[in-house]
């Protein structure tokens, strides 16, 4: 026998599964792409164990002909495209002819179809080998269940995470189609307790509200923005809504969901200095454009897509989220909502305790002029909050004087006071400790604040260079007029 021979059937579909399917997630996301081509309305996904067990997914689309079944479980046998010519203007989510077939290789699979007016039927397979086919009593749509996944490639079962952290993969991938199909309704359930559901009225700032929250939703401002080559849409958070990483920037291009580091620091850099350092928005933004600019075969899951105008793209991103982001007032107005807060809580401030518990800061507390090492108990009144609250609060016009360096520490407290506060719609601040040597944390007559230090110390000194520029340009203007 020659040393060089064709690979069998089934082998070729589980090397094919390794590529395509990498964990439970992996055989979600490919049967409902293709409840999504199907034209369907309503993709329920039920996963028991983490979707090691089972997965089942119920769709109401367009179905598979009783006499198409088998077919369809064939290597490279897809109703997506037709000719060499289709494969560049790819609309559809599935199109490579891989996903059932590579599923059936390494899972037991029962699949019952039908189209509407039409009798259903019913497949199984185990191991990509066909054990029965009958017809079927069914609705239209697709019923799909795969069991007992990689019960034959035992080595991609030990690359497995933990079942809280696949159903959590399911569980974001589920969400992403959500946000980039916010017409279909879809549901997931985890061993018969319901995860998440969408109504799939075309809502996407209610859709985003089922998936992070009312308050999220609340704070999302619409998108829109075009050129002759792409039209962008979406939602993106302001500023004050951030999260401590990019997962949760959902990207789509023609509603498919992709990852794109450009397009997303893209999106980042629209914002400019208004987030914090580390911290990223939450944003949903689906781009249209033609499919001939863009290129979906570049990776087996399609997870990746390589543009044809990414620098164009990049910028008309950055251009309208600085758009809508510049529109809004970012400086919440207080006075009024401190006036009710006087009126609200003035009864119960006599019952308001003076803090008395005590805290040690092993870190210097950077403050104006001279920095206050503090490296013993102290109580929390710390004078270097006393002269922050005095600094923030003074008026611009007047320059308080400076420190002297042998000033000793003072400890007594920092006293409440609401007409103060009134006036300068900032409240007086009773220090309370030091957090993680970054953030002073207070407390005034309306809640808790946190102080980010260093933040606070930049923001005195750019009041303080305003003012004596604003000195020497008065000084100047004085001495040309001579």
């Amino acid at each position: 026998m020659g040393k060089i021979q064709e690979l069998d059937t089934v082998l070729a579909d589980q090397i094919a599964a390794g590529e395509v399917i990498e964990r439970p997630a992996s055989v979600v996301k490919e049967l409902v792409e293709n409840a999504i081509d199907a034209h369907s309305t309503r993709i329920d996904i039920m996963v028991e164990e983490a979707g090691l067990q089972e997965i089942r997914i119920i769709d109401n689309g367009d179905g598979i002909a009783s006499d198409e079944l088998a077919i369809a479980f064939r290597r490279h046998a897809t109703s997506k495209i037709q000719t060499r010519r289709d494969l560049f203007r790819v609309q559809t989510m599935g199109f490579r002819g891989e996903a059932l077939p590579s599923i059936a290789s390494i899972a037991d699979v029962e699949l019952v179809s039908a189209q509407a007016n039409q009798a259903g039927a019913m497949i199984h397979l185990r191991g990509g080998e066909v054990l029965a086919t009958q017809a079927a009593s069914a609705r239209p749509g697709t019923d799909i269940t795969v069991r007992d996944l990689f019960y034959n490639t035992p080595a991609r079962l030990k690359y497995l995470k933990s079942p809280r952290t696949e159903l959590s993969k399911i569980t974001d991938l589920v969400n992403r189609l959500a946000l980039a199909e916010p017409g279909i309704a879809f549901s997931l359930h985890h061993d018969g307790k319901e995860v998440f559901r969408t109504v799939g009225n075309g809502n996407l700032q209610q859709v985003l509200a089922t998936i992070y929250g009312t308050k999220a939703g609340q704070k999302m401002l619409p998108l829109a923005a075009s050129d002759p080559d792409f039209k962008i849409t979406g939602l993106v958070s302001l500023p004050e809504l951030t999260r401590a990483g990019r997962n949760y920037v959902t990207l789509t291009i023609n509603q498919r969901y992709i990852r794109s580091f450009p397009l997303t620091k893209a999106l980042i850099a629209g914002y400019g200095s208004k987030l914090m350092v580390g911290r990223y928005p939450i944003a949903v933004l689906n781009i249209e454009l033609d499919p001939i600019l863009v290129d979906v075969n570049v990776h087996p899951a399609k997870r990746e897509v390589r543009l044809s105008k990414e620098e164009q793209l990049t910028a008309l991103i950055t251009t309208a989220v600085a758009e809508v982001i510049g529109q809004q007032n970012l400086i919440p107005d207080v006075g009024s909502q401190t006036q009710e807060l006087v009126a609200a809580t003035a009864p119960a401030l006599s019952e308001v305790a003076e803090p008395t518990a005590e805290v040690t800061i092993k870190r210097p507390v950077v403050v104006p002029h001279e920095p206050v090492i503090i490296n013993t108990k102290t109580d929390l009144a710390s004078p270097a909050m006393q002269r922050f609250d005095q600094r923030y609060q003074a008026p611009i016009e007047e320059q308080p004087a400076p420190i002297p360096p042998s000033q000793p520490l003072q400890t007594e407290n920092v006293a409440l006071d609401l007409t103060t506060a009134t006036k300068t719609g900032f409240p007086q601040l009773t220090y309370l400790a030091q957090l993680h040597g970054t953030y002073l944390l207070a407390q005034a007559a309306d809640g808790l604040y946190i102080v980010d230090q260093h933040a606070a110390q930049e923001r005195i000194n750019y009041e303080r260079y305003r003012v004596e520029i604003g000195q020497v340009s008065r000084i100047n203007r004085i001495y040309c007029n001579r």
